[in-house]
């Protein structure tokens, strides 16, 4: 399983206005931050094409009750459950569920909640390394509550080394990524005759990045034991363990 974290950017579409705080405090209140989602997430679309159809918070259930604060990163990280299951393939020809890959980011920037999908797609350097605990190569995919691209990296060994820019449609691009991504109960369950549900492509060229990159966005990967983090409930019980998304 793949664990993701980050922190939100700025995109008015996924923000919230509430108290003039940057970060969270010790005292969180989910149920405000529940409350400011809900609101987003039953605003009307212009178009169903607008919601993405490999996956999307809009459609999942999301496990409030499971989430993790990061104090350091001021970053809470929330897993959600797609109400169908999407599967890609990686370099290595195994598959990952886009649950698996991605997670639920909430950050607090100007007085403002932001929401955003953090979507961790591994290259070979990463799933072929003998290390215990590797820093993460690959991709990094940022999206809105709908499933819609913000924006994306390419992180080599835990550091950030260049910009992903979703293309519109599909183009010769030497060194892109596109990205299949296919329904189904099980990846067993499908097969060279499956037709993707929705495919993407990306560039990757960008060596000047056009996006804003925070510090916290070096440490992407790397294992850093002295990373703090706590349940947001810690009466929450369950037979298995979240554990930082540094040690995944």
């Amino acid at each position: 399983m793949i664990s993701l974290f980050g922190i939100g950017c700025s995109e008015c579409v996924n923000e919230r206005p509430m108290e003039n705080l940057n970060g969270f405090e010790e005292d969180i209140n989910i149920e405000e931050i529940k409350e400011a989602f809900l609101k987003l997430s039953s605003a009307e679309v212009e178009s169903d094409e607008n919601i993405s159809k490999k996956g999307n918070l809009r459609e999942s259930t999301i496990h409030w009750k499971d989430a993790v604060l990061y104090p350091d990163q001021n970053i809470i990280r929330i897993p959600f459950s797609s109400k169908t299951s999407h599967f890609t393939f990686m370099d290595d020809s195994s598959a990952i569920s886009y649950d698996n890959a991605s997670i639920f980011i909430i950050s607090r920037k100007n007085g403002l909640y932001v929401f955003e999908i953090m979507t961790k797609i591994p290259d070979l350097v990463y799933l072929r390394s003998t290390q215990e605990i590797p820093d993460f190569s690959g991709k990094l995919i940022f999206e809105d509550i709908n499933g819609q691209f913000l924006k994306g990296f390419t992180v080599s060994k835990g550091k950030v080394d260049g910009a992903i820019v979703k293309l519109s449609g599909r183009a010769s691009i030497k060194g892109g990524l596109i990205v299949n991504w296919y329904a189904g109960r099980d990846h067993r369950d499908l097969d060279s005759k499956t037709v993707p549900v929705q495919t993407e492509y990306f560039d990757m060229k960008h060596s000047d990045c056009p996006y804003q990159i925070d510090d916290f966005y070096t440490s992407i990967g790397e294992y850093r034991p002295a990373n703090k983090w706590r349940y947001v409930f810690p009466e929450v019980k369950r037979s298995w363990k979240i554990l930082p998304p540094s040690a995944y």
